[in-house]
């Protein structure tokens, strides 16, 4: 017979751990969406005064613009011709979606008798993660 003590005190431990973890989620969001304001408004005040980096104490603030960009999903044969038209089709890169490549590798093993295909042998890295899932209980009334 298992010890519930230690069951329940390791329960008790993950619900704490998972908790935290969701609380640092939470600290770094809004740490991030600070840091992205005051960013915004020195980099305008340095603009301002044609500052194109300063010391301050031991740090250097160096204005920098950067540039991100993505590709519009409903576009994006459009965008994979344009690049091949134009000699660029080496920036295309083939990709499967990490979620939907499990769901598939789980279903061809529940057809193949837990087992994965022998096709697919050697090509993908399968392995099991046990986990246990904390979900909150209502209060009985």
């Amino acid at each position: 017979m298992t010890d519930n003590s230690e069951m329940f005190r390791l329960a008790d431990e993950l619900k704490i751990l998972k908790a935290d973890l969701k609380n640092l989620k939470e600290q770094v969001l809004c740490t991030n969406a600070q840091i992205s304001q005051v960013e915004w408004q020195l980099s305008q005040l340095m603009e301002d005064s044609n500052l194109s980096s300063f010391i301050r104490g031991d740090s250097q603030f160096i204005y920098t613009e950067k540039l991100y960009v993505s590709a519009y999903a409903d576009l994006s044969e459009q965008l994979f011709k344009a690049l091949r038209e134009t000699g660029n089709g080496d920036l295309i890169k083939e990709a499967v979606n990490p979620s939907r490549l499990s769901a598939f590798v789980k279903e061809q093993r529940e057809l193949n008798g837990n087992a994965l295909p022998e096709w697919l042998e050697g090509l993908v890295n399968v392995f099991d993660k046990i986990t246990v899932t904390v979900k909150k209980v209502p209060k009985k009334k």
